[in-house]
Parts: C-alpha cells; structure tokens; sequence
C-alpha cells in the first residue's frame, strides 16, 4: 500500500513539472515593475487616478506651442502639489503618435555611477501596465556608463510619478526608464551621445526634475528675506539657460549657486540631447509654498516643452505686390542691422548702407516686425497702412518692437543675439461685408468700434489653432473690445501678408 501511495506522489510529481516549467517560462516573458508610491503620492484606485488626471488636464490650458514637440521637463511630486504644472506638459502632447517615451530621472535612495536602465518587461501603475522598450534597453547596456541597478529602482518615485499622465495623453507607447546617478565632468554629454541614438520623430523624451528645494529639511537656506521673490530669480537664472539650451552654462550656474534641482544631470543631459534649431518654452512654474502660503520650507515646480518649429507657411500676396527673394533678405538684414545698431548705440543713419533699395520697397505698405526670443515673443509692432516706404516703416517699427511694445520691458544691449526677427508684409485692407469671406490661414484681421481698433497678423491663427469665430473674437479682445463685438456695430477688414524672417 506505501509502494502505491508513494508511486501515485511521483507520478503527481512527474505531471506538475510541465506545468511549473510552463510559468515560469511566462515570469521570464513578462517581469513587471510594481508601482511603490501609488496610494501615497497619487491614488492607487483606478477610477479615482484616472478622475484625478482628467481633473488636472481638463483644468489645463497650456500656450499653444507653433511646432514638434521633442522633450519636456515635468516635475515629480506628488499630485497634490506638482500635479498642476505636469499637466500643462501632458495636455501639450496629448493624442500626439509618439511611440516610444525615454524617460531620464535622478536616483533618490540608491548612490551608483552612470545611468540605471530598469531590467522589466513592463512598469504597472493602477492604470494597467506600460510596456518597456527593452530592444533600446539591451542595446544600452552596451553602451558605456549604463547598467542595470536593481536597488536603485526599489523606491524610486521620479519615473513612476510620470506614467500615469503618460497612459491617460498617449496610447501605444513603450518607455525607456533611465535613472541618472553621479555624472562627472563631460560624461554627461557622452551618455546623450549614446541616447540620441535612438531619438527619431516618433520619440519623446522627458526629464523628471523638481526644482529648488528651499528650507531647513532640504539644508538650503541661501536667503532669509523675500524668500518667494528670490526663489522665482534663482529658478529664472536656471531656467535662462534652459530656454538657450545651454547645457554648459547650466550646469554652471547649478555649480555657482548650489541651486538644488534633483534632476539637474538629467536635465545636462537632456539638452545634449536635443537637435539644432530647437525652440524652448517654460509652461508653468510655481512653488509648494504658492500653495500653502509657507516658504520656510518650499518645493520649485517647472514645466518646459522643447520643440521644432514648423516650416514657416508664408501668406503670399498677389504676384505683382510680392516681394522677391532678394528684396526678402534686404529687408531681414536691415532690420537686423537697424536692432544691432539701436541696442548697441550705432549710427542708425548707416544701416541701409550697401543694401539694394528697389523700386518695391521703396513703395509705401503696411509692415509689421515681430520679435521672439527662444521662440517666445519678444515684441510686435508695425503699420497697418502704408504711410512710409517699406524699408523706413521696417527701421521704425523694428525700434518699435524692441523698445515701445507695452507688453514687454524693452531689450537691452546684448539681447539682440537672443532674439529672431520675423517681417509681416501687408497688402492694402479690404473692408469685408459678411465674416464668411475670411479664410484663416490666409487674411488677418483688423475689427474696429467706435474709437477701438485691433489687428491679428494671419499667422496667428494658423499657431494657436483657431476658427474663423475664435480669430474674430480673439481680434475684438485685441482691440479692448468685448469678446463678441464684432457680432454687431463693427467694422472688418481683411488682408493678407508675405511673412519671412531669420532662421
């Protein structure tokens, strides 16, 4: 009886062992990074973490950005204070066909050298699971300065905070989890080196990084007084260099200050990382103690978006009122000349000197001269008729845009490295009988009621998205107009515009 019960044991034994076999085939297949701050720092109930990103994003009105964006900066804590301003970033690229996220964030609680690749399949959150790039990942791991630490990622919350706003903005997407560790002299520019060979346009990439942290428990007190205005002047001169993506002088002024921004080396590797010809925007920016209204002890929320700007679509007049390619690069290097020279206490009776006056730009026309700084308007100013030749009207109004637009403190001198110029050249108004005959994308706008009046150039429309009813109520606030004014009582009139500039 013992010989049969003992046989039935081992045949019982033989028939598990496919089976045991089998699942651990699938845990090798799929190795899941569990989430280890949800319930904490965000809600570890489904409903209620998808509630609460709705909230935030459905709440977030971001700046439109006229482009591709390539990387943001997201801060990391927890919802209830950074959660505001990561929206801003998230509803930016929401429903954008990304298909691959790499994520570069500090290490917190593990002290290692180089960068930490997760070894996983995929990362859960409350959410559902996100898939990990692990083709990128082993090919990485190749790479000089990456390694895989598993400890490091056994209470990282940097990384994790991110993937719920990831899976409620974008679908089908694959991460990358990077956490940077110590990074010496110009080790960082050759871990970007290494990463931007996986950049293509389907990728995005983010840098997970609060700001400074001020006070006591954060052993940073650079100043006693007029804590939340100096708080905002030590982020602005990070942020600065940022804007410039200069990775260099970022990491500079890190050094100078002793600034404490957790992901300052993910974020000198970001901007290594980026291409030429990149456009930066801050988004939003705001502190803990903006929230609780306590600075003794003060978190620094930043959100940044980094994009390529759109080939420029340029509003072509009429054939016989265009400008030709030359007389388009006279008018660009005048202006220049003209600002280099106002900023710089030149002879501004020299700046049309060796330049070729045509007939054409001696004509009198409506100009507008538009000023940006890292992509960020700087200025704007012109003529909407022409009550001067064209080349007078684009020396006046380039003084003009620097130095009289009451929205901005005027340039100083220097600034005009910093800045682009960009030229709107008018054809004569056209006064219109029903809104119908606007086509956006083609005419600007000028509305005027009684003794208010206000102009949109046609590009505007075009980079913030906007319909016909949207563009006539954004000129009537223009003009100091209610919203709808232009309904009843107003006058309307189109034109269009040859817009070119600096590269």
């Amino acid at each position: 009886m013992a010989s049969v019960k003992a046989l039935n044991i081992f045949i019982l034994f033989f028939l598990l062992i496919p089976i045991a076999c089998s699942r651990g085939a699938t845990s090798n297949q799929q190795k899941i990074q569990e989430p280890v701050i949800s319930g904490s720092w965000y809600p570890a109930d489904k409903e209620g973490l998808k509630r609460e990103i709705n909230l935030f994003l459905d709440s977030t009105e971001p700046e439109k950005i006229d482009g591709d964006i390539v990387a943001l900066i997201e801060p990391h804590a927890g919802y209830s204070y950074s959660g505001k301003g990561a929206a801003f970033g998230y509803k930016a690229i929401k429903g954008k066909n990304y298909k691959r996220v790499i994520m570069l964030a500090p290490s917190h609680y593990a002290w290692f050298n180089g960068v930490a690749v997760l070894d996983a399949t995929h990362y859960r959150t409350p959410l559902g699971l996100i898939s990990i790039d692990t083709d990128v990942c082993k090919k990485l791991l190749q790479e000089p300065y990456f390694k895989t630490v598993p400890e490091a990622y056994k209470k990282e919350h940097s990384i994790e905070i991110q993937l719920p706003f990831i899976q409620q903005s974008l679908k089908d997407v694959s991460l990358v989890p990077l956490l940077v560790g110590e990074v010496n002299g110009d080790e960082y520019r050759k871990i970007a080196s290494s990463i931007k060979k996986f950049i293509d346009k389907e990728t995005l990439v983010i840098a997970s990084s609060d700001f400074t942290h001020y006070g006591f428990n954060f052993g940073y007190i650079p100043f006693k007084k007029n804590i939340r205005k100096n708080l905002k002047k030590l982020d602005s001169g990070a942020v600065e260099k940022i804007l410039k993506i200069d990775s260099e002088g970022f990491i500079k002024y890190v050094d100078k200050t002793g600034i404490t921004i957790c992901g300052r080396k993910p974020i000198a590797i970001l901007l290594e990382i980026l291409p030429k010809n990149i456009n930066a925007r801050l988004i939003s920016y705001y502190t803990s103690g903006d929230l609780i209204g306590n600075y003794s002890t003060s978190v620094s929320y930043v959100t940044m978006a980094f994009f390529k700007k759109k080939e420029k679509n340029n509003f072509q007049a009429s054939d016989e009122d265009s400008l030709n390619k030359e007389e388009r690069e006279t008018l660009v290097k005048l202006a220049r000349k003209t600002l280099d020279s106002f900023l710089n206490g030149g002879n501004l009776d020299d700046v049309t000197k060796g330049l070729n006056l045509t007939p054409k730009l001696k004509e009198k026309r409506g100009v507008f001269v538009t000023i940006k700084k890292h992509g960020n308007l700087r200025g704007c100013i012109g003529y909407i008729e022409g009550i001067k030749p064209l080349y007078e009207a684009v020396i006046d109004n380039t003084i003009n845009a620097c130095s009289r637009d009451y929205r901005f403190v005027s340039m100083v001198k220097g600034e005009d490295k910093e800045v682009a110029l960009e030229i709107s050249v008018m054809t004569p108004l056209k006064e219109i009988k029903s809104v119908d005959e606007i086509v956006v994308g083609k005419h600007g706008l000028v509305i005027q009621k009684g003794f208010s009046k206000g102009l949109l150039l046609p590009q505007v429309a075009t980079e913030y998205g906007w319909d016909r009813e949207t563009f006539l109520n954004q000129v009537s606030l223009k003009a100091g107009l209610p919203y709808n004014a232009w309904k009843s009582g107003s006058t309307i009139w189109t034109f269009s515009a040859q817009v070119f500039g600096e590269e």
